[in-house]
């Protein structure tokens, strides 16, 4: 990979016996930290906290009564249970508590309801280590005081869970298997065990990603996403609108993905990222060939394919890291690939207003790519151009704008800040099984975010010719949970056949203008040019006069 002078930053490791740890299913007496960056280029380091086996991460954002915010990150850890950190000042996180579960926990997965204040924890013990068949359960533990969690309730026989996600705010869904908790009492958990969904059969995922712009008044996604268990190259969309009976609605299979890890949606859902997770001789954490599996795009609107749509995905393409291994230059065949640890794609995350993905690569460091255009043949990085063998490579779709590799870390999440703060604009954490969490700042001299998409509605009525609809923003955590805020006092041009009419828009981001539309049909387009944060946005559809 270039950087910004052109050439290859590489120091020696001084971490190569940490793999071992995580293969033994590290605890916190064995953490070891690392030193220092073996290459990075357009993202930097700004702050690091400290943790006990770093995993998953999630957030929270809280009103105070003066009007003010706090806002928090919750990052599992191996072998423990979960840190809370305020990151009121993204830049300098704070640890305020740590919670540990009962027993040993080797895969702790969190996922937070903030308006609850309620943190749910999986609890997956050591001898699940690989086959995910042991569980604790998951716990429900209370952070109405941050400094001092307390446990609610635990939902038990659950078969792993090796991650959990929250489905609008009072279900679960655990992975590998799948069971369904019911939450509302979480003193009380109701597991209403496995599902069978009309189309595929027994539910069985990792990692749901609830489309969070799709959210009914209830605070319920109507649609999520997912990868479907065993190494099949399935992943599913699903209706969850009501999420204790969820339904298909279209379920693909990709023979050059050996496991659906994660599939999240762009901000826009115009498209899905499916990250594919390879196992190797001995399993997935062993797996050392960098850069490890791929992210796989598939159009779901037709936005870059036509024809494409949520029920026909078309595939756009496939990135992986350029990176190959901190011991590339070695005089080693080049078949061996050797390298310090496991190298897998493990993590991805859209940015949630911006096209941009972050990528956590197990021991290949965390990378920042843009996904909305074929691989270009020079770019900022020389992009991973090998063909090892099915659905390996090479690059064809994504462009490559920035990485971060710190000596011996394991990053087992990488994402994007949520909340609506300027600084989320281009920060990013991890969370790394030896050095926890990271704050990472992405963009350099030229190379920086692209502006903000926006929402455009138009309805599908127009009664006596007046078209109305709304501009808002795609989905920003807050301490209401995730909302789309409106974008008022904006100019929108709405035309149709010869008519051109301006409207602007109201504090809920409403606008209606009257182009005296007849009886019957009509293609209506409505565009806002956009401002210094946000591009321009436009949108046709068909209405009813």
């Amino acid at each position: 990979m270039r950087n910004a002078r052109g050439a290859r930053r590489l120091i020696p490791l001084g971490g190569a016996v940490l793999l071992s740890l995580q293969l033994i299913g590290a605890t916190a007496s064995a953490q070891i930290p690392s030193s220092g960056e073996i290459s990075h280029h357009n993202v930097h380091s700004e702050g690091n906290a400290a943790n006990l086996g770093g995993n998953a991460l999630d957030y929270f954002e809280r009103r105070l009564p003066d009007g003010s915010f706090k806002r928090y990150a919750v990052a599992a850890t191996h072998g423990n249970g979960f840190d809370i950190l305020d990151v009121t000042n993204p830049l300098s996180p704070t640890t305020v508590s740590r919670y540990a579960t009962p027993g040993i926990n080797y895969h702790p997965w969190v996922q937070v309801n903030g308006p609850r204040n309620i943190v749910a924890i999986s609890i997956e013990d050591p001898g699940a280590s690989v086959a995910h068949g042991g569980s604790n359960g998951v716990e429900f533990v209370d952070v109405t005081d941050v400094a001092s969690p307390t446990q609610l309730g635990v939902a038990s026989g659950l078969q792993g869970p090796h991650t959990i996600r929250m489905i609008g705010p009072n279900h679960i869904y655990t992975s590998i298997p799948t069971f369904i908790i019911d939450y509302t009492d979480p003193r009380q958990p109701v597991n209403l065990e496995q599902k069978s969904v009309p189309g595929m059969g027994l539910l069985c995922g990792h990692e749901f990603a609830p489309d969070q712009n799709t959210l009914s008044p209830s605070g319920i996604p109507a649609v999520t996403y997912v990868g479907i268990c065993g190494a099949v190259g399935k992943w599913a969309v699903l209706d969850t609108s009501d999420p204790a009976n969820p339904q298909l609605i279209h379920e693909h299979r990709d023979l050059d993905v050996e496991y659906a890890h994660e599939v999240f949606p762009a901000p826009d859902s115009s498209f899905v990222g499916v990250g594919d997770f390879r196992f190797g001789p001995a399993g997935g954490q062993s797996y050392s060939r960098c850069p490890g599996g791929g992210i796989h795009f598939y159009d779901i609107s037709g936005k870059y394919i036509p024809g494409a749509s949520v029920t026909s995905p078309q595939k756009m393409g496939t990135w992986f890291a350029p990176f190959t291994g901190a011991a590339e230059f070695a005089p080693i065949p080049a078949t061996t690939n050797p390298n310090w640890g496991p190298c897998n794609l493990h993590s991805l995350q859209f940015h949630p207003e911006r096209l941009m993905v972050v990528v956590g690569l197990y021991m290949g460091g965390s990378w920042v790519l843009d996904p909305t255009a074929a691989t270009a043949p020079e770019g900022e990085y020389e992009e991973y151009a090998e063909n090892p063998g099915r659905g390996l490579g090479p690059t064809t779709w994504g462009n490559t704008k920035g990485n971060y590799i710190a000596e011996g870390d394991l990053v087992n999440a990488a994402q994007w800040l949520p909340f609506d703060i300027p600084i989320a604009k281009d920060h990013y954490y991890t969370n790394g099984l030896f050095r926890g969490l990271d704050v990472l700042h992405f963009g350099e001299g030229e190379i920086g975010m692209p502006k903000k998409i926006s929402r455009l509605r138009i309805d599908a009525s127009a009664p006596g010719g007046t078209v109305s609809g709304v501009l808002d923003r795609y989905a920003v955590l807050t301490h209401e949970g995730w909302v789309n805020k409106p974008l008022a006092g904006k100019t929108v041009e709405i035309r149709s056949g010869g008519t051109t009419l301006t409207a602007t828009t109201a504090a809920d981001g409403s606008f209606s203008a009257n182009l005296g539309l007849s009886g019957g049909s009509h293609q209506v387009t409505v565009t806002w040019a956009g401002d210094e944060d946000f591009e321009t946005s436009s949108l046709t559809r068909q209405v009813s006069a």
